[in-house]
């Protein structure tokens, strides 16, 4: 019995690392269920036999662990509940059973019970111990108040929110393994010799030339070895070479694995080798594979090299990657065409051993005039199998007579390559869908999507879906997730061959203005729906065929910048790249909101420099001036103040010499902002005044509610309480008026810091929960933590200790998964309690206002 046990506990284990929930569940049913009493039942007085009852009863209650979680993963969580309760009452003080109770209580719909049994447990554990509950359940206690979508009742459908639940972030992102995968196994007991290797970092060098199989040789091996790597798989397509874009730059690529791994954008640091650091750091001590796919070059690879032993890293590329083993000691291997013996396995396993076996001499020539390349082979036998009476002579007839090659993928034979399979599923296109084949090639990637497919190709959004559709069944795209399309990138330089043979200038031009201004509009509207309460830009009407994107509410306009930020990212560089000037500017305006509020402050600099230089090269006054007011903006979040100052001050000089009296007033206020976070208030407060004489002579005064936010935190800084409360109850009415959430959330932290200093406590209480409930709907993570942090002090002030206790301990979660500097003030407040050094009210308001967190009134004015 103990021997079967152990090997099914094994096996269960292996399940749950990778994720194999009812393999889990029923492998570990069945151990469970060999257990009918108490081992050694009967036999007493020996130590040993008492140590081995130990040992097992903890072998059972793991297995026991695991279980669970497997049965909550499977959506069992109402089951679970009746066994949870038990086991929380056998184990009073076991918490990774109280946090599976609380899971299960939530994924039902009773969050209320799980706050109790969080309740409970804490006060056992505080009077037993004399200790606060381990991180994990207070992370879920928080992620519960969150309400996080993960733990949300089955059937909500809502998606997790970003960097809530990252501690343990173990990504799985590989792609599927093909599934007509033949061959190799020579590469593959190379790479399995590779991977027992051990010792210090494992890399394997695949190369070979396009289409030879290597990325499907790699993801297959990966998959095969997933299980050794319990930490997570990462995967990245370098796009090395992408005939329509840049190879990926490894620290972007770096950012994404960070994010991957738990880090929220906001929690990277912006200089390059920080980040670099911060991901080595991550992955130390770490099992992780890592698939570095497509790679140009030793340099675009060696930056994201872990430092540390443990993982396995697979990199694909077409050039042979000499430095990577000469110098990183990684392991080459070259992949050639299949074999002839491989060629026609595939061709059975795809098209069947009947037909194959039925002309064996035609199937033969087939995988010649593919000149035995996997992916040449595997459209050709797509195309086959569309037409499953056909003869497979017929099929190489038709190959054969095909005379428009790719020069860079000619077989040695001479007779076919891989030119003529695309052409030969491309003439089988409609014209709609060869029309939008072509175009493809324009676009930058990584993926586009279905409305800005139609925007490219001028169709209809229905015949462009259709079109879409018809390029899927060809194999000549991919569609990695709904309504979202990627090209292989020997199709795409195939795409790109074609557009240049089949459509004028005059008509790329076009299509490329469809592009551009269907990305423009569409970002234009969802920053319009974010409603931010900053001036929009004036933009000329989108060209005819463009149909840009619509957004009902702020969540579709999250979700849309979300999905497609990176997309932006690249065609803001296309359009300065392709002369677009007018378009570069306005995009990298467009996409700047967002972009900081998801702390990408990275991206912005780089979409605001190729915007600075498009617009001078355009000499266009008003893009230079939004310009530098971007690059300003970025200058004062890497607390570059000079530097900041340095490009507002530009920018509000070409402002007032184009009479753009709006956009002037911003300037100022972003200047006011710059000299708050310098404590330069009385400066601060004089270039408010100014940009409010602005506002009120052009008329906007009673409708732009940042101003009286931004004075409300002037007054604030230099003790003017009364005066602060009633700028930002001013702010609160006309961000109310205009819908502007995120103003509204800053004017109530405004009117609570200020009731507070007056010592109103019971109503800064009240805004301060108000507030947060705002920072929670509308996503602002930090200032989320921020809000806990200023209700607190609030609640202490007004002599509730134990909820200023919680609200902190919030806070703190907060900040930890942001990795933010301000997490240490929370702390002090927190040991500060603990010591009951606060034995009054009057101690509480001198602890209280040496803290930050109500004289720090700059962070927010950034939302204009």
């Amino acid at each position: 019995d103990l021997l079967e046990f152990a090997e099914l506990c094994a096996k269960g284990r292996a399940a749950h690392e990778r994720g194999q929930w009812p393999t889990c569940a029923e492998t570990l049913r069945s151990a469970l269920g060999l257990w009918t009493g108490e081992p050694f039942d009967g036999i007493t007085g020996s130590v040993q036999i008492v140590d081995a009852c130990h040992r097992l009863e903890e072998q059972r209650l793991q297995a026991l662990r695991w279980r669970i979680d497997a049965e909550l993963e499977l959506g069992r969580h109402e089951d679970a509940i009746a066994e949870l309760r038990s086991l929380t009452g056998l184990y009073p003080l076991d918490e990774h059973f109280h946090a599976q109770l609380m899971t299960a209580l939530c994924r039902a719909g009773r969050q209320a019970d799980a706050l109790t049994v969080y309740r409970d447990v804490r006060k056992l554990i505080s009077d037993e111990l004399g200790v606060e509950p381990g991180h994990a359940l207070r992370r879920l206690h928080q992620r519960i108040l969150t309400a996080d979508p993960a733990l949300a009742p089955t059937g909500a459908g809502n998606p997790p929110r970003r960097g809530r639940d990252t501690e343990h972030a173990q990504p799985r992102q590989l792609p599927a393994a093909v599934g007509h995968f033949v061959g190799r196994e020579a590469e593959l007991k190379a790479l399995r010799e590779t991977a027992e290797r051990g010792g210090a970092v494992v890399i394997s060098a695949i190369s070979g030339t396009a289409g030879v199989g290597k990325t499907a040789l790699a993801v297959r091996f990966a998959h095969e070895v997933a299980h050794r790597f319990p930490d997570g798989q990462l995967y990245a397509n370098l796009r090395g070479f992408d005939p329509s874009c840049a190879p990926s730059d490894p620290l972007v690529v770096a950012r994404g694995f960070l994010e991957a791994l738990g880090i929220t954008p906001a929690g990277i640091p912006s200089d390059p080798d920080a980040v670099l650091a911060l991901y080595r750091s991550k992955l130390a001590n770490t099992r992780t594979l890592i698939l570095l796919d497509n790679a140009r070059d030793t340099n675009q690879v060696r930056p994201l090299m872990p430092g540390a032993a443990g993982c396995l890293v697979l990199v694909t590329s077409r050039n042979m990657l000499t430095g990577l083993v000469a110098l990183d000691g990684a392991t080459p291997l070259t992949l050639d065409l299949f074999t002839a013996q491989e060629a026609g396995e595939l061709l059975t396993r795809r098209l069947g051993a009947e037909r194959t076996g039925g002309e064996p001499d035609a199937a033969a020539h087939l995988a010649r005039l593919c000149a035995r390349l996997p992916l040449a082979l595997n459209i050709a036998a797509a195309r086959a199998a569309a037409y499953p009476g056909a003869s497979l002579r017929s099929v190489a007839d038709q190959l054969g007579d095909t005379q428009r090659r790719l020069d860079a993928l000619s077989a040695e034979e001479g007779a076919a390559d891989v030119r003529a399979v695309f052409s030969w599923s491309y003439q089988t296109l409609d014209g709609s869908a060869a029309l939008l084949f072509r175009l493809l090639g324009l676009h930058p990637g990584p993926d586009i999507s279905a409305a800005a497919a139609a925007s490219l190709s001028g169709l209809a959004p229905d015949e462009a879906r259709s079109a879409l559709n018809a390029l899927v069944r060809a194999h000549l795209i991919a569609e990695p997730i709904p309504s979202h399309y990627a090209l292989h990138d020997l199709l795409r330089a195939y795409a790109v061959e074609l557009a240049s043979g089949h459509a004028t200038e005059e008509q790329r031009h076009q299509a490329k203005r469809r592009m551009f201004d269907h990305y423009l509009h569409s970002a234009h509207r969802a920053r319009q729906a974010l409603n931010m309460g900053s001036q929009m830009i004036a933009l000329e009407a989108p060209c005819p065929g463009t149909t840009p994107e619509d957004f009902a509410d702020r969540t579709q306009a999250r979700a849309w910048f979300r999905t497609e930020h990176s997309v932006l990212i690249a065609i803001c560089g296309l359009a300065a790249e392709g002369g677009f000037d007018a378009h570069a500017w306005q995009l990298a305006w467009a996409v700047a909101s967002y972009l900081d509020g998801a702390g990408y402050w990275t991206e912005i600099e780089t979409t605001s420099r190729s915007a600075l230089v498009a617009a001078e090269r355009a000499d266009d006054p008003v893009g230079v001036a939004h310009a530098h007011r971007n690059l300003g903006y970025v200058r004062v979040r890497r607390t570059d103040y000079p530097g900041a100052l340095a490009h507002f001050g530009k920018a509000l000089a070409l402002f007032d010499r184009l009479g753009e009296r709006g956009f002037q007033a911003s300037v100022l206020e972003v200047i006011a902002w710059t000299m708050r976070y310098q404590n330069r208030a009385t400066e601060a407060l004089a270039h408010d005044e100014q940009a409010l004489e602005i506002h009120e002579a052009i008329g906007q005064a009673g409708t732009h509610p940042w101003l009286p936010v931004a004075l409300g935190w002037d007054h604030a800084m230099l003790g003017n309480h009364e005066a602060a409360l009633a700028h930002s109850l001013n702010g609160l009415a006309i961000s109310r008026a205009s819908g502007n959430l995120y103003a509204e959330a800053a004017a109530l932290h405004g009117t609570g810091s200020a009731r507070f200093h007056l010592g109103d406590y019971a109503t800064a209480i009240a805004d301060n929960l108000e507030e947060l409930a705002l920072r929670r709907e509308i996503g602002d993570y930090y200032y989320e933590a921020e809000a806990l942090q200023t209700l607190g002090d609030s609640y202490l002030a007004s002599g509730d200790a134990a909820a200023a206790r919680s609200v902190w301990e919030q806070a703190v979660v907060i900040y930890d998964d942001l990795k933010h500097s301000d997490v240490a003030a929370v702390h002090a407040k927190l040991r500060e309690l603990d010591a009951n050094a606060l034995a009054d009210v009057g101690g509480r308001d001198s602890a209280i206002d040496d803290s930050a967190s109500h004289d720090n009134v700059t962070a927010s004015s950034a939302r204009d």
